[in-house]
């Protein structure tokens, strides 16, 4: 194990929150120092915020109310026992969003839910049974998930500017779950493979996660999803080298079969 270098010495932050946008007036709030990989809760007094034993980083603030996250302000660096003053974080006013779903005539769409981006940046939608809405959305740009049982959208992104509404349509199609298999390399001859699969016109049907060789192993790797009946292609991007398979999706009663590639018998 190659020697560590000595810890630095942590320093603090500290600023004050102008909720010019008027986006965290609504319910309590909870504010919190965000890195990529930590969060700490900040101490919030009236308008003004103090963390002390911040580790050096790079960071942004972040707080959560009853209507989810709202970030604030851009990304800071702390630098080894500084005592940082960011000023004021200013919020801008929010964005909202209303998706008209259009399925077959007559169809109940259920139980349909959606969301916007992820982890931090994440945001529910409510469906109304005919539209998929979302309100006090920091403007950004977000992709879309749409999760409905018997039920499939193309994978969107949607760009929310402040203080405008954002409306769009979204077509939905009757679809069944599938199940895919990959068997991948043994983990010391490759890095990373990012999946996909296409329509016959080569526009995206599913984004499939991709994985590490780290954090995969030997083992191999399972995907379930809702997806169209059709014929279409699956895409492997093993580091830079692209594998293809044709794959026919147009019988329904396949859709308890678990479909099987193997990245390793090639």
């Amino acid at each position: 194990v190659p020697p560590q270098p000595p810890p630095q010495p942590p320093g603090s932050v500290s600023g004050r929150i102008v909720d010019a946008g008027h986006r965290l007036d609504r319910s309590p709030v909870q504010l919190s120092l965000c890195s990529r990989l930590t969060r700490q809760d900040l101490e919030l007094r009236q308008d003004r915020f103090h963390a002390d034993e911040v580790e050096p980083g790079r960071y942004f603030v972040w707080a959560t109310t009853k209507d989810g996250s709202v970030a604030i302000g851009p990304w800071f660096d702390l630098h080894s026992g500084q005592n940082l003053d960011v000023g004021d974080l200013v919020t801008e006013p929010a964005g909202t969003v209303h998706i008209t779903v259009r399925g077959p005539a007559g169809a109940d769409l259920g139980a349909l839910q959606a969301s916007l981006g992820e982890s931090w940046n994440y945001r529910a939608m409510r469906f109304d049974g005919q539209q998929l809405v979302a309100e006090n959305v920091t403007a950004s740009r977000y992709r879309m998930s749409v999760r409905a049982r018997g039920w499939y959208a193309r994978p969107h992104d949607v760009e929310v500017q402040a203080g405008r509404d954002t409306r769009l349509t979204l077509e939905v199609v009757p679809a069944i779950v599938r199940k895919i298999m990959f068997v991948l390399p043994l983990p010391e001859l490759w890095k990373r493979c990012e999946f996909a699969l296409r329509d016959a016109g080569g526009t995206m049907v599913a984004e499939i996660p991709g994985y590490t060789s780290e954090g995969n192993g030997p083992f191999p790797y399972f995907w379930e999803g809702e997806l169209p009946l059709g014929q279409f292609s699956l895409e492997a991007t093993l580091d830079g080298e692209v594998t293809r398979w044709p794959v026919d999706l147009s019988d329904s009663t396949t859709s308890g079969q678990v479909l099987r590639f193997s990245l390793r018998e090639r």
